[in-house]
């Protein structure tokens, strides 16, 4: 990182997203639970114990979670689309 910056100067923006999905509802939806989003009401979903166990069982839906929502924060903050052809 530091010969990169003196040869091509400092980044202007470090930034670091971390998103939390152990009790997101759209991870829980990843896992496979049956959550209504357009009618979402944060009292009716499964108990922070069950979500917690569905995202230790499932740590493929988690990293389908952390790919969907940093492609959204991508594209909405910055506007930056990757395509699957772009190097």
């Amino acid at each position: 990182i530091w010969a990169t910056s003196v040869m091509l100067n400092p980044p202007s923006l470090w930034l670091t997203i971390n998103p939390y999905d152990l009790h997101d509802p759209i991870a829980q939806i990843f896992t496979g639970e049956h959550i209504d989003m357009d009618k979402f009401l944060a009292t009716v979903r499964p108990s922070k114990e069950k979500q917690v166990v569905n995202i230790a069982e499932d740590p493929y839906a988690a990293t389908k979670f952390f790919h969907f929502m940093i492609k959204t924060i991508i594209q909405t903050l910055f506007d930056v689309t990757a395509s699957p052809y772009s190097m």
